[in-house]
């Protein structure tokens, strides 16, 4: 029995889904020494009865669904449920048991009922953490190679193992066509970086691999009737131009670097990339390497650059379905997705971010709390992660874009800082800013002392900028440390009026 106020809520089919765990609690504190693998077997005849084999391994699934995860499985930022889920097919498997359970018992109510609490669970719970991991996905988190990556197709390495995967995509859309649709068929990427490369596993699902269609064969033809991917690339170097690759499932490659403005390209640049695709009985997958020194700039920690990831499924019989990664878009540098070049480390255990420069594009918001927020008006209560407030008054909101899934953030009065962790002698303060208002950017500094103590430097003013505009625009400001030790923290201050801020980053001196 439950109180009202729990009737409606997920609470008693939570309790429910535990039924195991407690059941096989009660049996072992009772009795120790059980053999577990039988008793597990005779709870699930004694609770599903016909349909004991297909519910078992319905919650062997989802087992696999969390112990796959890279990261401990458990509520919250971390580590979300929604992340269960991203092996490819995973979805379609746990439910295809459930349908299949059913119609085992279908003779026996009692079985039925409780095949019925499970299934409520997974949608409910693990479907709906699903849709809202993937909607409020809006900076892929990329992390450093730790060993040898083998372009040979197959993503067996730990690095892929432990790579965020990301999907999602939709269909291509006119800009003024309203919201967009999910693809029917839906594709997987994920992306692991060095200062020296960056590395893309793509895998395109596929229920007709024997009629996938791919009839260009030499390089930088035009095979956007073929069935392919194709991969863009932009970083703070290059504005609005980017880095444009399309690979089919045969291997051959276009690559050309785009002005930002056409989308024709020029295909005088010849990448030295690797990229090899294997042919499975349910998708195709890519496995490329990019050698960032023909980018311009290598991926360093703490850096964003942004990336969009793009299919065109072509089939002999005509069908033809175009997605992409970003909310159907191909080309437009403003609707690629950044990614955030991340580092991992341990600390009390459990695995955290430990970038030199953290959450510069605003994407992971917070509650903040009454001792924090102090005197500022802090719009819902919630702002970004690893930002501190350098005054004790003052005025944020975190916005989004009226044309995309992102954020930005507006001050009106008040201050915000984050100390550089990196060790770079020479940095570049780069972001992008737009308002109607005064933006003062000085640099706060500090000196390590022995026994983990700091004494204060003096501040540095690096620059003050007048905006008159909502259009946005780009800033860079360099800084050479005058003590190679001193700990930096770039300030941003609303000095009057309002200003707008988004990807800021730091960036080490190449």
């Amino acid at each position: 029995a439950y109180p009202e106020k729990y009737v409606k809520t997920l609470t008693p089919v939570s309790w429910h889904a535990m039924w195991c765990l407690m059941y096989l609690s009660a049996r072992t504190l009772w009795e120790k020494d059980l053999d577990y693998e039988k008793e597990l077997q005779e709870a699930y005849q004694l609770y599903y009865g016909a349909a004991w084999k297909s519910m078992m391994e319905y919650h062997l699934l989802r087992e696999k669904g969390f112990l796959d995860l890279p990261i401990c499985f458990a509520m919250g930022l971390n580590a979300p449920v929604g992340r269960c889920l991203e092996q490819p097919g995973m979805e379609e498997k746990i439910l295809k048991k459930l349908q299949q359970a059913k119609k085992e018992a279908a003779d026996d109510p009692r079985a039925l009922k409780h095949i019925a609490f499970d299934e409520r669970f997974f949608r409910e719970v693990w479907m709906q953490e699903r849709k809202n991991y993937l909607s409020g996905l809006r900076e892929l988190k990329s992390l450093p190679r730790q060993g040898k990556i083998v372009i040979d197709g197959v993503d067996a390495e730990e690095d892929w193992k432990k790579a965020e995967r990301v999907t999602g995509f939709r269909k291509q859309r006119s800009f003024s066509q309203n919201a967009p649709e999910n693809a029917r068929v839906q594709t997987f990427f994920r992306v692991v970086y060095e200062p020296e490369y960056l590395y893309f596993h793509i895998e395109a699902m596929e229920p007709q691999m024997d009629q996938i269609k791919a009839e260009y064969t030499a390089r930088d033809s035009h095979m956007w009737k073929d069935n392919h991917i194709e991969i863009f690339i932009n970083h703070f170097n290059i504005g609005t131009s980017y880095f444009h690759y399309a690979i089919n499932h045969n291997g051959v490659l276009y690559d050309a670097f785009c002005d930002g403005i056409s989308r024709g390209g020029d295909k005088s640049y010849q990448s030295a990339l690797e990229a090899k695709t294997i042919l499975k009985s349910d998708r195709w997958c890519v496995e490329v390497k990019i050698p960032t020194a023909e980018l311009g700039f290598k991926c360093t920690p703490g850096s964003s650059w942004k990336i969009n990831v793009g299919r065109t499924r072509a089939l002999k019989d005509g069908t033809v379905e175009n997605s992409s990664i970003a909310n159907g878009v191909f080309h437009y540098v403003d609707n690629f997705l950044p990614v955030f070049f991340t580092q991992k480390g341990v600390q009390n255990g459990r695995e955290v971010d430990v970038s030199p420069w953290k959450n510069g594009s605003f994407e992971t918001i917070v509650p903040y709390g009454k001792a924090k927020i102090k005197e500022w008006t802090v719009k819902d209560g919630k702002g970004p992660l690893n930002w501190s407030f350098l005054t004790r008054t003052g005025s944020l909101e975190v916005c989004r874009y009226p044309d995309r899934n992102a954020r930005f953030l507006k001050l009106s009065g008040g201050g915000i800082y984050q100390f550089y962790r990196g060790e770079a002698p020479s940095f570049s303060i780069r972001f992008k800013a737009s308002g109607n208002g005064t933006l003062n950017v000085r640099l706060l500094r500090k000196k390590p002392l022995p026994g983990n103590k700091q004494t204060g430097l003096p501040t540095k003013q690096l620059r003050k900028i007048r905006l008159d505009s909502p259009e946005w625009k780009e800033y860079s400001i360099q800084w050479k440390r005058e003590i190679p030790e001193e700990l930096d923290a770039p300030v941003f201050e609303c000095l009057n009026g309002s200003v707008s801020l988004d990807e800021i980053m730091i960036v080490p001196e190449q």
